[in-house]
């Protein structure tokens, strides 16, 4: 047993992880390590913090990886999260610390997209009124953010659409979601979002919709070290 491992097994001791009965031996060394300095210096609950980690870490992966488990049978990390916990409990925090990579990373990309968009639709207006010499317009961009919050079912198909790697439903409260599917859709993303957990092809047709989305992820299927082929 290494330093670190050592420095971890008499910390989760001390917190009474084996005591708990917290499963924090599954995530690799140098995040214990993390889960647990957290749990000391910023007071963070040690089972909301490996909770949003792990969302967090699914998020990050997203359709890039698939497993094969046997036969045609493929997984993908897709999952679904809910913290539970009285009011002050600390859900939030660990969240908010999971997620800030993504975040600056949705940051980044919404900010090209504008620029991206600027520059497009001063391409329109330049052409606009011209028969001659106007300049040929590039694709229209198209934003690809991860972390989606606020929509309607459409509005996170269509996200889902442009980004093919995967997005996040992230609310802070789930009774929200529940409220606002049964109002624009009566239950039917309910049913959407199913399928894209399973890895399912989707198909959406609106009249708002003059093209219709389908939605196949490509798999690509990766198998751990020292794992055999069934």
């Amino acid at each position: 047993m290494d330093s670190i491992n050592l420095c971890n097994a008499i910390r989760m001791e001390f917190e009474g992880v084996f005591e708990n009965k917290i499963p924090l031996d599954a995530f690799p060394v140098k995040i214990q390590d993390m889960i647990l300095a957290l749990s000391r210096q910023e007071n963070y609950s040690i089972e909301y913090m490996m909770a949003s980690l792990l969302i967090a870490v699914s998020t990050a992966i997203g359709n890039a990886i698939n497993i094969r488990i046997r036969g045609g049978w493929i997984s993908n990390p897709a999952l679904y999260m809910i913290l539970v916990g009285r009011p002050g409990m600390g859900k939030t925090p660990p969240l908010d610390f999971a997620f800030r990579p993504i975040r600056k990373h949705d940051a980044k990309a919404i900010k090209q997209f504008k620029l991206e968009m600027e520059q497009y639709n001063s391409l329109v207006e330049n052409n606009k009124g011209k028969k001659e010499g106007t300049t040929p317009l590039p694709n229209k961009p198209v934003l690809r953010r991860t972390i989606i919050s606020d929509f309607t079912p459409e509005a996170l198909m269509r996200a889902l659409d442009d980004n093919r790697r995967g997005v996040v439903v992230y609310v802070d409260e789930i009774m929200g979601m529940f409220n606002a599917v049964n109002q624009y859709s009566r239950g039917q993303l309910i049913e959407q979002l199913l399928t894209a957990f399973s890895g399912k092809p989707l198909d959406i047709s609106r009249c708002s919709m003059p093209i219709p989305i389908h939605i196949e992820w490509k798999i690509q299927c990766k198998l751990p070290p020292k794992t055999k082929r069934f």
